[in-house]
């Protein structure tokens, strides 16, 4: 009887414990999807291939961008801010240009992403609208020494880059 009785307690107490593990288990989910619904995260490619010209392609930039977080926004009512990459494409090369993380509220004060944006420096010069910026040469000392050539020569090779 003894036996029964200590089979039955942890039969009951087993049962208990999974129930709490499922419970546990669904709040866990639940709290996973409703984190994925207060933050979105929005991705928008410009095909930059045909533009010549860097200040159209930023107006482009910015248009797709501010088209694509009022249509998130628009979209996931849920959604409390948005996370915006805009990467561009040009000749096989793609690289971020535009980040920026806006809040609805924000957003519904202000709905432009210049106000938020943050734009990689270095783009323009990347994807050929710019010549890159000229690197300092390096000045030979006058004194003679054993890497004297050595030092002529590197200096002559950043001058021809």
């Amino acid at each position: 009887m003894l036996k029964f009785l200590a089979n039955l307690l942890l039969g009951s107490l087993t049962g208990l414990l999974g129930m709490f593990a499922i419970s546990v288990s669904t709040l866990a989910q639940e709290a996973i999807v409703e984190q994925q619904t207060e933050t979105l995260s929005v991705n928008v490619t410009v095909e930059a291939d045909r533009m010549r010209d860097y200040g159209q392609l930023m107006g482009q930039v910015v248009g797709r961008a501010n088209d694509a977080i009022a249509n998130a926004f628009e979209t996931n009512p849920d959604t409390k801010a948005i996370n915006a990459t805009v990467l561009i494409s040009r000749n096989g090369q793609v690289l971020p240009i535009l980040v920026a993380e806006i809040s609805r509220d924000a957003w519904q004060q202000q709905p432009d992403v210049q106000s938020w944006a943050r734009y990689s420096t270095s783009v323009r010069s990347l994807l050929g609208y710019a010549p890159p910026a000229r690197t300092a040469t390096r000045t030979v000392v006058d004194e003679p020494s054993p890497h004297q050539a050595f030092l002529e020569r590197e200096a002559l090779i950043d001058q021809l880059d």
